[in-house]
């Protein structure tokens, strides 16, 4: 991905501030703001794993428990593969997002993108690093997009359906490199069906279904996500890892 650090965007910026309203000024300072307080904090990541999906879960629910067996079936993985440098990134707040902190093993870092919104939106417990953006959604997904070497997506709305679609479209575009993508839960069925028939009209090519996988849960997924992670892109190409449609049970 292409990166313009703050200190050269500001740079830039006030030598061509001319004509720029106070609210665009003002815009590009906080967005600058934020990319600075993400770069500082998340530095460190190296192989980071983000887990999305839905906030509109509680512990004990069926989307919460399966998030607490995938994330925990992941740093397993990990720990059996002999790594200790991965994190889980979340956008810190309930459900799927807490439900994923709170199950990571150690020496698994937790870390979550927090934004304010009107509703949903409150930052949980199990965050070890904190980033909280104030408004600016792209600002938050490019922090997923660039630190993250994997991604997972749980059931989810709207919200977690824009998420999957954007980095697919970023993949797709070769605007990020390839990562492994699986999508764990019976509604992602109906979501592959949809980009099946994407794919039939010509809108997507064939081969676009294959970066992402329809997945349930089993040592065999998580497995093959930390194998996939670990590899080089030369020595697992897309022609190894089977349809989308295929599902690893466990």
């Amino acid at each position: 991905m292409s990166e313009l650090l703050p200190e050269q965007l500001s740079a830039d910026i006030a030598g061509n501030s001319d004509g720029l309203t106070d609210d665009e000024k003002s815009f590009i300072e906080e967005s600058m703001n934020e990319l600075r307080l993400a770069f500082t904090s998340l530095t460190g990541i190296r192989l980071g794993v983000a887990i999305l999906g839905s906030a509109r879960c509680r512990p004990g629910d069926p989307l919460y428990e399966e998030t607490l067996l995938a994330t925990r079936q992941i740093s397993t993985a990990f720990i059996e593969a002999g790594v200790t440098d991965f994190a889980f990134i979340t956008g810190g707040g309930p459900c799927v997002m807490s439900a994923a902190l709170e199950s990571a093993l150690a020496p698994a870092r937790r870390v979550g993108l927090n934004i304010k919104l009107p509703s949903e939106q409150a930052p949980n417990e199990f965050q070890e690093i904190s980033v909280n953006f104030s408004k600016f959604m792209g600002l938050r997904k490019y922090a997923f997009a660039k630190y993250a070497k994997a991604f997972i997506f749980m059931s989810g709305g709207y919200g977690t359906l824009d998420e999957l679609y954007e980095i697919l479209c970023l993949m797709q575009t070769g605007l990020i490199p390839e990562a492994p993508i699986y999508l764990i839960g019976e509604m992602w069925n109906q979501v592959h069906e949809l980009n099946l028939d994407l794919a039939r009209r010509g809108y997507i090519a064939a081969d676009d279904l294959k970066l992402y996988r329809v997945v349930t849960y089993g040592s065999k997924f998580a497995e093959e996500l930390v194998q996939r992670v670990l590899a080089p892109a030369t020595e697992f190409e897309k022609s190894e890892v089977a349809p989308a449609q295929t599902l690893f049970t466990a």
